[in-house]
């Protein structure tokens, strides 16, 4: 038997909001009482916080750092919640009220409802989710909880024409932040996908709005109203930021925070509507439920001029009945929780309230949530709340037959599904999406290697399309490896649209009256297997030839130039990029291998097959993966192996080539991989032959030009025409991909069969390595944001060509190699495999007793140790390489290995020995004029000058380096030092001014791809942030630094951040936590062997036991006994004492 039981808001009294609580059934009113709100009740060990701002904290920022000491404190808000739950529960529930509840409760408490009634927004913002009765469970998990309005008209009547035959629903999927946004059917394809098997249960129609314009909602409601019952919003959602200043003439008035949906503008950019502009337009039209799965779109706070601010509550006042909103930022992991289970529940049994409650149990059931450092278990349930003002039955669609207006259908080409169905590739179907809607060509070229996906793509998005009622027209399918005239691809068209009575007019006229309707109308064309329109002339003898000839492929370029600007689209796909289509007359959309998640979804359902599931953190299937490049049809031929063979045998098979069963062992995925490669089996001319041999010798990636320059320093014949003939060979048969102008991705399995079947001649072997050698030679002194490109490209052939090189007896080459691919491991701070390399290099330097190689290898060892803080190691390698440079007679070299010993010793803050070292250099720099040295080593004194503490003797230093490198244009070294100019004057409390710099510096590091920078300039801004107490800005920099930091394996930087985060944590008296965070940063000082730096931290937690309240000085006391350092620093009161003791003492 359903109850209603209502918690009313009654106003406050004494500073507390008092409520009752009233039965719906007789109309009976309990006593009121006082409730303590969650910004009234403090959270232990969190000082002048509250339970309202860490609950926050937690659900929204908690997983950027996911470790202690955040773990206890959040099980401590956790714990602080369920209290604050039960205790307003006893306050609501005590005498009749408590009656009332035990009589729901004996009935069953699935069929009570609680509904919390106010108008004042604060109230509204209270987790009322997490009331929790004492002797039972949290009430949100067994019962159902909505909130509403009290001073508001009821609904309007709904319209007499809303449907009774369906569900139907307005999809509005937002995604205007690119690449860097949600993936495009994160939560849409789930919801499309259960209404699509509910159809014969209860009929359900998805219609997408296209564009998702906030112009285009008003245009569907106003073309279709009284039609939807369920508006449902997937984006993003805000609340106060930009807008809360209005500006009216010359006068600026305040406007209180109100929430917002951020939709896109006809160019696809974000457009933030206010919720008083939703209002507007909404309250014409009586949609009974919206759903957003937009964060903080039920926010709402003090500062709200009233309680229609927020999204939810302003969309209860345009007159829709029931608003399903987040009060929180929502994890896509988490929606992706609550989305299915709430629509299940919806289209079973019809009730919002029901429903919502069903999200939450599925968000309670599976708490992982995928955040940046993997997956952690966050409790979040709370998160979705309801609004409603008059609950809305959808029951009626359970006993209703379906319309019998079917979707439009698609031609049986486009219904293939494949093994696994339809898996990712969520970027491209939202670019394939924007170019319908947004692109003026009217063809859709989808290009990329034999086997990645392209017609599984068109596939893909087409019944999307269906599934989303975003066909208007029906759609024409046509296979390219079959077709042999343009005549028959028109004919095909004029049966398609007029019937075959209109086959008899001329083509002029049939062609006329087919753009006219393709303009006026959306239809949709599929010219699939495109490449095979065209080919490579002179290659006929190879059986390439293009299957269309050049007046038929002419006629389908006009046909798409007629086309442009009309309704009608043509998806092509293709092997090739079909250069001769020009610009105007398709949109490219060039697609590689599934990458993250869409590759993992992918590879497990092959592996399913085979009753496996993938170990994700096995690196071995972390590097089979990443070098099949997550191409699909490849990945399913090696993968399906694993039940016979291990993971590490399969790649160590790859590293030698691409190996698959015999013909009788294999499945379609590799027969059609050996089709691919079956061209290359064929009578290839001569000189193809000799390019195939130089491309085999590369690994992913192969460069046009630098193929060429090594077939002609070879002297083997061949020509550029040659060359470029053969790659679009290749292109045709789809076994390379153009990335960008003479760059080619190769397909995974060319190298090795290339290997196989056109083996490289030993003088087309020295060619590959003198050339790779010479480049990576000339990559070798370049920065990290230099040196990036090429080794992302070129890398593995750089590795390919050591091998060779060792094997081919070319000592320079190897000198070259192995020096530049330690030089980037150095720079990229992988500084155990530079180590590694560059041991090898001093030890081939040494057999080839080559001294000046020896010296600057030696030196750069110096500079690893440095870095790892080993700095007896560093030393000892610096001085090893100045006995060789001084004994040369090598002044260069000698005054930056001076500098080096200065900065050692420096960094163990032996400033005086430092200075030495640094006047050694700087005479021989500025006696050869070598402003670069000398610009470091200007900097290097200004930081002496900056430890004593002499910031206007360490700013002259700084500014007179930045003059020279300023001039040079050196802008690496330009934010290295902006971020030192920001240290001093951060220190001489010129914040404005700190910023200014660090901002400087990070503009650079960004730019340069810089993460040791960035993570430097990030710590220093939250510096800067808390010294001007913007605490929640400052904490979120550091987490930003320490992400990096930790991901660098940069222990000296984490232990820095730490030791801040320890601050920070003690001026928002939050002792415990400051406590926890600094004991880690004693213990990374330590292992980083910094005594100074432990000191420090030592007397940061010695002042944070003197300066914490009684209860927290005792638990203090015992964390560090427990963390055994009272054995390894010493006993905090002998601490205590030495500390206080005079210095002269």
């Amino acid at each position: 038997m359903p109850s209603l039981l209502t918690i009313r808001h009654q106003g406050d009294l004494d500073g507390q909001a008092q409520f009752v609580v009233s039965r719906l059934s007789d109309g009976k009113t309990s006593d009121p009482v006082t409730i303590t709100a969650p910004d009234q009740t403090t959270v232990p060990g969190r000082g002048n916080s509250h339970l309202a701002s860490d609950l926050r904290w937690y659900l929204e920022r908690f997983l950027d750092y996911p470790f202690e000491p955040n773990i206890a404190l959040a099980q401590t808000v956790q714990n602080t919640l369920a209290q604050w739950g039960k205790a307003v529960f006893s306050s609501l529930f005590h005498g009749k009220a408590r009656d009332w509840y035990q009589d729901a409760r004996r009935h069953s408490l699935s069929e009570l409802t609680l509904k919390i009634a106010s108008d004042d927004p604060r109230v509204l913002s209270w987790p009322w989710e997490a009331l929790h009765d004492p002797e039972a469970t949290t009430l949100a998990h067994t019962c159902r909880i909505e909130r509403q309005l009290n001073e508001l008209h009821d609904p309007q009547p709904l319209p007499d024409n809303l449907p009774g035959d369906s569900i139907n629903i307005l999809l509005v999927i937002a995604r205007p932040y690119g690449d860097e946004d949600v993936s495009y059917h994160a939560l849409a394809r789930p919801l499309v996908e259960l209404a699509a098997q509910q159809q014969r249960a209860v009929p359900v129609r998805v219609d997408v709005l296209r564009p998702p314009t906030f112009d285009q909602l008003r245009a569907v409601l106003r073309e279709k109203p009284g039609f939807y019952h369920i508006v449902h919003f997937d984006g993003h959602g805000g609340y106060g930021g930009d807008g809360d200043y209005q500006q009216h003439g010359n006068n600026h008035s305040y406007q209180g925070p109100q929430g917002r949906l951020v939709f896109e503008t006809p160019e696809g950019r974000a457009d933030a509507i206010e919720s008083t502009r939703l209002t507007q337009l909404l309250s014409e039209y009586a949609i009974p439920i919206t759903v957003l799965n937009a964060c903080q779109s039920a926010t709402i706070d003090e500062q709200a001029d009233d309680p229609f601010a927020s999204v939810a509550a302003a969309l209860l006042k345009a007159g829709i009945r029931s608003v399903v909103a987040m009060g929180y930022n929502l994890y896509v992991s988490a929606a992706q929780q609550f989305v299915p289970a709430f629509y299940h529940s919806l289209f079973r049994q019809g009730s919002v309230s029901e429903a919502a409650r069903a999200g939450r149990q599925a968000m309670l059931a599976h708490p992982q949530r995928i955040c940046a450092r993997g997956e952690h278990p966050l409790y979040d349930w709370l998160v979705p709340v309801l609004y409603q003002q008059a609950a809305y039955d959808l029951n009626f669609a359970a006993d209703s037959q379906p319309s019998g207006i079917d979707p439009i259908p698609l031609p049986p080409a486009a219904t293939e599904q494949g093994d696994y169905g339809f898996i990712g590739r969520d970027r491209a179907i939202h670019t394939l999406e924007h170019a319908l809607q947004r692109q003026p060509q009217a063809g859709l070229l989808i290009h990329g290697m034999a086997g990645v996906g392209k017609t599984t793509l068109a596939q893909g998005f087409l019944q999307w399309l269906q599934q989303t009622n975003g066909l208007r027209q029906h759609v024409f399918w046509f296979r390219f490896d079959e077709i042999r005239s343009a005549e028959y691809l028109i004919n095909q068209i004029v049966i398609g649209l007029f019937g075959a009575d209109a086959l008899a007019s001329p083509m002029k006229q049939k062609l006329e009256n087919i753009y006219r309707v393709f303009k006026e109308q959306s239809f949709i064309l599929v010219w699939d297997n495109f490449e095979s329109a065209s080919g490579i002339d002179g290659t006929e003898v190879m059986g390439i030839a293009p299957l269309l000839s050049g007046d038929d492929r002419q006629q389908l370029k006009d046909f798409l130039l007629q086309l442009r600007g009309g309704k009608t689209k043509v998806l092509i796909t293709s092997r090739s990029s079909e250069s001769w289509l020009s610009k105007t007359e398709c949109f490219r959309l060039p697609i590689g291998g599934l990458q993250g998640e869409e590759c993992w979804q992918y590879c497990n359902a092959v592996v399913r097959d085979l009753g496996l599931t993938l170990e994700r953190d096995d690196p071995a299937i972390q590097k089979l993966i990443e070098k099949l490049d997550g191409h699909p049809l490849a990945m399913r031929a090696v993968l399906l192996r694993l039940d016979q063979t291990s993971a590490h045998e399969l790649l160590q098979e790859l590293e030698q080539g691409f190996v698959v069963p015999p013909v009788d062992g294999q499945d379609d995925s590799t027969r059609r991989i050996y089709s691919a490669l079956s061209l290359l089996e064929t009578e290839f001319p001569p000189e193809y032959t000799v390019v195939l041999q130089f491309i085999g010798l590369h690994q992913r990636y192969v460069q046009g030009d630098m193929l060429a320059a090594m077939i002609k320093s070879s002297e083997i014949a061949s020509n550029q025409q040659t060359i470029h003939n053969c790659f679009h060979v290749l292109e045709r048969a789809g076994l390379v991909h153009v990335l960008q102008k003479d760059l080619y991705a190769m397909h995974p399995a060319l190298t090795g069969y290339l290997q196989q079947q056109h083996p490289a001649e030993t003088d087309a072997q020295i060619a590959f390595v003198d050339l790779m050698g010479r480049f990576a030679d000339h990559l070798t002194p370049k920065e990290l944001h230099e040196q990036r490109a090429p080794f992302y490209y070129h890398g593995e052939n750089f590795q390919a060509a050591l091998v060779l090189a060792k094997t081919l007896g070319m000592s320079e080459a190897v000198t070259a190699l192995t020096q530049s691919l330690a030089s980037f491991a150095k720079n990229n701070r992988d500084f155990q495999g530079a180590k590694r390399l560059f041991e090898m290099l001093v030890n081939h330097c040494n057999q080839q007793r080559n001294e000046h190689g020896a010296a600057s290898t030696y030196h750069q060892l110096g500079m690893i140790a440095e870095e790892q803080r080993d700095f007896k190691q560093a030393e000892q390698w610096y001085l090893k390489s100045l006995a060789i440079t001084e004994k040369q007679g090598n002044e260069h070299h000698a005054a930056s290995t001076y500098h080096q010993l200065g900065v050692i010793a420096q960094k163990q803050r032996k400033f005086e020995q430092a200075r030495q070292w640094y006047r050694k250099s700087l005479t021989i720099t500025e006696k050869q004029g070598n402003e670069h040295g000398a610009a470091i080593t200007y900097h290097q004194s200004g930081m002496i000058a900056q430890e004593q503490r002499k910031f206007e003797q360490a700013e002259q230093w700084y500014l007179k380096s930045l003059v020279i490198k300023e001039k040079q244009g050196n802008e690496q070294g330009m934010a290295i030092t902006y971020h030192q100019l920001g240290m001093i004057a951060q220190e001489q409390r010129k914040f404005e001014q700190a910023e200014q710099w660090c901002l400087k510096s990070l503009a650079i590091n960004e730019k340069q791809g810089d993460e040791y920078g960035v993570a430097r300039t990030y710590h220093q801004l939250g510096v800067i942030a808390e010294k001007q107490r913007n605490l929640n800005q400052a904490e979120q920099w550091y987490l930003k630094s320490l992400a990096i930091n930790e991901k660098q394996g940069n222990e000296h930087g984490v232990a820095s951040t730490y030791a801040q985060l320890g601050l920070f944590s003690a001026s928002r008296l939050e002792w415990i936590t400051a406590a926890q965070w600094s004991i880690k940063a004693i213990a990374a000082f330590v292992h980083c062997s910094d005594a100074h730096s432990v000191e420090r931290a030592t007397r940061q937690y010695v002042n944070l036991l003197q300066q914490s309240d009684d209860q927290s000085q005792a638990e203090i006391r015992q964390r560090w006994q427990q963390a055994g350092l009272d054995k390894t620093i010493g006993a905090l009161d002998d601490l205590i004492t030495a500390m206080n003791k005079p210095k002269d003492a």
